[in-house]
């Protein structure tokens, strides 16, 4: 299965940004241990409130193009 992951942080603060590297490690293991197929990594750094959400845009646009079976985010695990 190829899976795309979303993964955001509202700031580009320190603590946000090992925040990321966690998530993106949780992900490799959850998507290891089930021998699935990581497609891409969609990262957006910015407010919920302001912005377009570059990659999220992205994702959306792969997805109508099905480039990948499934979407992964950190609050569904």
């Amino acid at each position: 299965m190829r899976c795309a992951v979303y993964i955001r942080v509202s700031t580009d603060k320190v603590e946000q940004k090992s925040s990321l590297e966690n998530q993106r490690s949780l992900f490799y293991q959850y998507l290891e241990d089930r021998g699935w197929d990581v497609f891409d990594f969609y990262v957006d750094v910015e407010s919920g409130t302001t912005g377009k959400r570059e990659h999220l845009q992205r994702l959306i646009e792969d997805a109508k193009a099905r480039k990948f079976d499934v979407i992964l985010h950190p609050h569904r695990l």
